[in-house]
């Protein structure tokens, strides 16, 4: 029976450590035109440096974990709606030495101060649609790097800082921009001038983003810090100072107990069947 599995972020199947073939597309426009095939398992992201993260991986000697891990930061980086360390996800994983499906989900949890009615008017009416989509009120806590962590404890087998590397150089040192990724700045230019930082790192070359590199050197300082500390290097210290700090000053609710507090959780996935293959699927 063939497996299908749904894996949030990215999708990455491999059956053993071997070289691997990966299709390295410039644009989204060549990726609809050419075929890749590997005999030992294959990696597919959205942006192809990304997935050239998850072939290095593999090609050490790393497994399917390693490589999703190391492939989630360098999208942190590289093309940040699709991968993230300020957010949540899921990821879904079969793993052929068992026979065995996991699931695990570590999406952005509620701070402890929230209340179920602070998007709403004093009348019960919803207040203002923005207040739960942009600002510092509608942020949750950040699951992303402990539900990393927790995937590398239980399956990952190169060491945590050799999966970080790739994204702390993207970020230092700068990688060029596709044309979506460009198009995608010019667009957003007004939300994301509304706050200095974003202004300052993804604004600066408006209007004119293509073939233009992008660097994000405060990214790298903190993915640093994550690659030497792990999981308390963003839950506790420094890193997490300077969030409790942030949302202080700007009306969030975040405190250092929320972050500290927060932990992923596995759950049973969901499996079925369709002709001649096994669906396996987020579980609720």
């Amino acid at each position: 029976m063939k497996y299908i599995c749904s894996l949030f972020i990215f999708s990455i199947c491999v059956s053993s450590s071997e070289p691997i073939a990966y299709l390295n597309t410039l644009g989204y426009e060549a990726a609809q035109k050419e075929t890749a095939r590997g005999n030992n398992g294959m990696v597919t992201t959205q942006h192809f440096l990304a997935t050239g993260v998850g072939e290095k991986i593999l090609n050490k000697g790393g497994n399917a974990y390693d490589a999703s891990i190391a492939i989630a930061f360098t999208l942190a980086v590289v093309l940040p709606r699709a991968g993230n360390i300020g957010g949540g996800g899921f990821m879904v994983m079969y793993d052929s030495e068992t026979s065995k499906e996991y699931s695990i989900d570590y999406r952005e949890k509620a701070p402890a101060l929230s209340t179920r009615d602070m998007y709403l008017n004093d009348d019960g009416s919803f207040n203002d649609k923005y207040l739960s989509t942009f600002g510092y009120l509608s942020i949750g806590v950040p699951g992303t790097v402990a539900g990393l962590w927790e995937v590398h404890k239980q399956f990952g087998s190169l060491p945590w800082s050799a999966l970080i590397e790739d994204a702390i150089n993207y970020a230092e040192s700068g990688f060029y921009m596709t044309d979506y990724m460009a198009d995608v700045l010019y667009k957003y230019n007004e939300k994301m001038s509304y706050f200095p930082e974003t202004k300052k790192i993804f604004q600066k070359d408006y209007p004119n983003f293509r073939n233009k590199k992008l660097f994000q050197k405060d990214l790298a300082k903190t993915l640093r810090v994550i690659s030497l500390n792990g999981r308390d290097g963003f839950y506790k210290g420094e890193v997490a100072k300077k969030i409790t700090d942030q949302m202080q000053l700007n009306g969030g609710l975040i405190q250092s107990a929320d972050l500290e507090n927060y932990n992923p959780v596995w759950r049973e996935p969901i499996i079925s069947s369709y002709r001649d293959n096994k669906i396996i699927t987020m579980g609720p």
